[in-house]
């Protein structure tokens, strides 16, 4: 048995130390079944390494000395001593048996569903989700409780971001009660007008539409509020695949291009089919979470970027979340040759146009169609694990480990799971992998969203005229010479 690593609470070698406990730490507010699954799905989402840091961390704090060797955590208090077995995810939501590890176990902790063979021994406690959480709750000091939720969560639990499959259930549900009240037809006129999504640094990536997320500088405060967000229903999962298999039914997956039981076969083919499924009208929804300017223990911060697109013209929203402060920072406008901005991050908010001849403002949808596809999914390692029937379409779970060539040294602990259609287009995907940093690591997650198609809108702005370039008739300089004109907003 290999020992990584001694707890007293610290971090276990082969990944990146995690940043110390937090000092002083607020009174807890009063937790709601919602707030409960929001930290589920959180727990749920922490990769096996880090999952063993967490019980190690956990243990730790209540008084044992903690020893991470191989699966298991080794606890120790004077004559006391356990064998603690973090259960790994299980290949990212697939419902596949759990391998019961060699040494002898007195604590299964599943952050999820436990393994089968825990529940069916005599000898073994099983401590669940649910159990987690009662124990952050009440077992532990307050300020320790926090420390572990800022550290391994990246805050505390009324302050979590809801994750994308939370918000999809809540935006399916609120939906269905509008349904009932209005009607189906009007329910399908309004979503053919939502415009939306998550902002990723004023930009999805640099303007050559191929720089990483890492390490780029934080907006200014933004200074607007932005509305509802309407994502694809979230798939349901089949029941193809059950825990008594050890291998899902995936199918032979031939109409996939580039894609097999395996996992990836060629990344370039998949994201070419990808591209031709996308279509001319759709909604592209984007989320990046991290600490605000990347500093580990700075308060969470999401950016959102909203890119409807209808042929050659898209329109994009940009937000800023912090806290309860949500605010508009900003909007940009292609109309097919030039880009129109509307900036609100400074205090003297002003409009511009950008010569398309001889600018460029990210993000361009165009560029991300294959971008996104060839930049996060190209994981050395890459498995099919699931079938989804959404509707009347088939689906499939990909999920990839190891962390993409074009990403910088600093990222550790990189994987990403994407929903691919039938056809080789890419639904959705989250990826998350751990920033280090001077002052310590972090976990980032970025998520997409594709939806909307064919059935999305993009209207001029109502200040475009404030943004036009100037004309020889109207005694302004020459709009072919011209590349930015700035008008303050009215």
């Amino acid at each position: 048995m290999r020992t990584d690593d001694t707890h007293s609470p610290a971090a276990p070698a082969g990944r990146p130390r995690l940043p110390g406990p937090v000092a002083a730490a607020p009174p807890r507010t009063a937790v709601t079944a919602d707030t409960d699954a929001v930290v589920d799905a959180h727990l749920a989402r922490l990769d096996a390494a880090t999952r063993r840091a967490f019980v190690a961390d956990l243990w730790a704090v209540r008084g044992f000395e903690t020893t991470v060797d191989d699966d298991v955590v080794v606890a120790r208090r004077r004559a006391e001593s356990l064998v603690l077995y973090p259960v790994p995810p299980r290949r990212l939501g697939h419902r596949r048996r759990v391998p019961r590890p060699a040494p002898e176990v007195d604590v299964v902790v599943a952050f999820d569903e436990p393994p089968a063979w825990a529940t069916a021994a005599n000898d073994v406690r099983v401590l669940d989700a649910t159990g987690l959480r009662e124990m952050l709750r009440y077992a532990l000091d307050s300020a320790d409780a926090e420390s572990l939720y800022r550290r391994y969560l990246g805050g505390s639990p009324e302050t979590l971001p809801r994750p994308l499959s939370l918000r999809a259930r809540d935006r399916v549900d609120a939906i269905h009660g509008v349904e009932e009240s209005i009607g189906v037809t009007t329910v399908a006129a309004l979503l053919a007008v939502v415009v939306l999504v998550f902002a990723v640094n004023g930009a999805l990536v640099a303007a050559d539409g191929s720089d990483p997320l890492v390490g780029a500088a934080s907006l200014s405060e933004p200074t607007d509020d932005r509305g509802p967000v309407t994502p694809e229903p979230t798939a349901t999962p089949s029941t193809s695949a059950t825990a008594d298999t050890d291998d899902p039914d995936v199918g032979s997956l031939a109409t996939v291009p580039g894609l097999g039981p395996d996992g990836v076969t060629n990344l370039t083919a998949l994201a070419v089919a990808h591209d031709r499924e996308l279509g001319v009208n759709y909604t592209l929804w984007t989320d990046r979470y991290r600490p605000q300017n990347g500093v580990p223990d700075a308060p969470r911060t999401q950016r959102d970027t909203d890119i409807a697109v209808a042929g050659d013209r898209y329109l994009v929203e940009e937000t800023f979340e912090t806290g309860d402060d949500r605010r508009l920072t900003r909007i940009v406008y292609f109309d097919g040759t030039d880009w129109y901005v509307d900036d609100r991050t400074t205090a003297a908010a002003s409009v511009r146009w950008i010569n398309g001849s001889k600018g460029d403002v990210a993000p361009d949808p165009h560029r991300l169609r294959r971008t996104l596809v060839t930049r996060y999914l190209a994981t050395p390692t890459t498995d099919v694990t699931e079938r989804i029937e959404v509707g009347r379409e088939t689906r499939y779970r990909l999920e990839g480990t190891g962390t993409p060539p074009a990403f910088q040294a600093e990222v550790y602990n990189y994987s990403v799971v994407a929903f691919v259609g039938e056809h080789g287009l890419v639904h959705e995907a989250t990826v998350e992998f751990t920033v280090v940093t001077v002052e310590g690591s972090y976990r980032f997650r970025f998520e997409w969203t594709y939806g909307q198609f064919d059935a999305t809108t993009v209207a001029e702005p109502a200040w475009l005229h404030l943004a036009r370039p100037p004309s020889d008739s109207s005694g302004g300089g020459s709009a072919a010479n011209a590349t930015v004109t700035t008008t303050a907003r009215a």
